[in-house]
């Protein structure tokens, strides 16, 4: 049972140690391949998507809170784009991740791709408004990842494995990044009360969205 001072963690957007439990690796970490929001339409990118997605991979300023590297070349972005979200015929390693192209779907801009946001790895989530800062701060980061959060949940919850209710999403955001911070806290994502940590010599805070909190 919970106790008062974990309700009040829960209460401050703070995930208390007693409600962490580890992904159940069992439960398919995978939404839907199309999700549709008021503005945006976030569809599962091909390999015919990987100049796009080189011109948001090779731009520094939006590569800064990456865990990738700046690509190089478009062989470099082809490269990472194999490695992560195609299976290998040999070694049958790769493809365990997902990632979807985040376009616009209003006005004279229909249509047009402006970030990523996909799996590290289940269970964690990242994402990236990469066509440039006349595409930052309009709420586009929060308004995807929002709907992919959601559209883990629904497939969770309508998969019912024993256990669904300890499947959660994961975001790792660097305590500079103050706008990444604000999309994880604006989706409804709890931060560990033990949530700060050092990763590749940088400070990282750690969110969670627990799918049990989908019904609430």
């Amino acid at each position: 049972m919970a106790s008062e001072d974990d309700h009040a963690l829960v209460e401050n957007g703070i995930l208390p140690l007693s409600k962490v439990k580890d992904y159940p690796s069992h439960i398919r970490f995978r939404p839907p391949p199309l999700i549709l929001t008021p503005r945006l339409r976030l569809r599962y990118a091909i390999e015919d998507d990987i100049p796009v997605i080189h011109t948001f991979l090779a731009q520094e300023e939006t590569m800064k809170f990456m865990y990738s590297k700046v690509s190089l070349s478009l062989a470099d972005s082809e490269r990472w784009y194999k490695s992560r979200f195609v299976k290998d015929p040999v070694t049958g390693t790769g493809g365990g991740d997902f990632i979807y192209l985040i376009c616009l779907r209003d006005g004279d801009a229909e249509g047009k791709p402006i970030g990523t946001a996909g799996s590290r790895g289940a269970p964690q989530l990242g994402y990236q408004i990469g066509a440039g800062p006349q595409y930052w701060g309009k709420g586009y980061g929060s308004e995807a990842i929002g709907a992919i959060i959601q559209g883990i949940c629904q497939t969770i919850r309508a998969e019912k494995q024993e256990g669904w209710e300890d499947a959660y999403v994961q975001v790792k955001i660097e305590d500079d990044n103050i706008g990444s911070l604000k999309v994880a806290e604006k989706v409804g994502m709890k931060k560990f009360e033990d949530g700060c940590r050092i990763e590749y010599g940088k400070l990282i805070i750690e969110y969670r969205y627990y799918v049990r909190d989908s019904l609430a």
